[in-house]
């Protein structure tokens, strides 16, 4: 197996923890089959041993959300399967990393994509002596969006206390996208750290660090794992969403589908 697609975009998350215990990553190949009952895959490198399968596409279908994290970019054939995945209403959910081509991420997923990727910025150098201090922060999350919302009082210091080493740039919404995004997270620069956006019946989340600790030191902080969960329940559309409307008998008043629903 090739060592970039060996566990697939959660092994990243994982990789730190598991090269210092040792242990056993077990989850997709990456690879989608005819036949069902795929081929498990087994590779050690150091103390981890990979075990993956192969999934049929009947598998694949079943699945609500995808998740790539920090992984080089889909061959076209697979960005054209994501594509019409999330248009059929499934989630993906993209963070950023040092595996992560901007060009080719634009060129291949700029469609789905909340905004195109520009440029990877560096606040500090980890090693830095300073690092703790120069390190950019969030500066402005929308509390009011359900995706966080629960992150309010003591419960939001797990987000503004976070230290983003690097952070990937956007560019401005792409006219190819088929609707606008939303900014729910920024940076002090007023770099977006968060942005989402509907594909169709489908929703895609963008997060411009790493969820490991290669760019950030998030993946400690208290908040992350709520926030991942919150993430997954917003991308796949059990996390409800009310937009509150106020208006007087006799008005009219306009309601946006979910998606493309009507």
């Amino acid at each position: 197996l090739p060592v970039e697609d060996r566990a697939g975009g959660l092994a990243v998350a994982l990789r730190a923890a598991l090269a210092e215990e040792g242990g056993l990553w077990f989850g997709w190949s990456g690879k989608k089959v005819r036949q069902a009952g795929g081929d498990l895959h087994r590779q050690r490198e150091g103390n981890i041993e990979y075990a993956t399968l192969d999934l049929s596409r009947e598998d694949y279908a079943a699945y609500d959300l995808v998740l790539l994290l920090n992984v080089p970019a889909p061959s076209p054939q697979d960005a054209a399967r994501l594509a019409a995945f999330v248009n059929a209403g499934g989630g993906l959910f993209v963070s950023m990393g040092d595996r992560v081509d901007p060009d080719t991420y634009t060129s291949r997923l700029g469609a789905l994509l909340p905004r195109p990727l520009r440029l990877v910025r560096t606040s500090v150098e980890r090693e830095d002596p300073e690092a703790e201090t120069k390190a950019a922060k969030l500066a402005q999350v929308e509390v009011e969006h359900p995706l966080f919302s629960p992150f309010t009082g003591r419960a939001e210091e797990g987000l503004v206390g976070a230290r983003f080493y690097r952070y990937m740039l956007l560019e401005a919404d792409s006219p190819a996208a088929s609707g606008a995004s939303q900014v729910l997270a920024t940076y002090e620069d007023g770099a977006p750290a968060v942005a989402v956006a509907r594909r169709g019946k489908g929703r895609v989340g963008l997060f411009t660090s790493t969820v490991d600790r290669d760019w950030s030191d998030f993946a400690i902080r208290t908040s992350f794992l709520p926030l991942m969960q919150r993430f997954a329940a917003y991308l796949t559309g059990s996390l409800e969403e009310r937009e509150e409307q106020r208006v007087r008998v006799g008005e009219t008043v306009t309601l946006r589908p979910e998606g493309e629903q009507v």
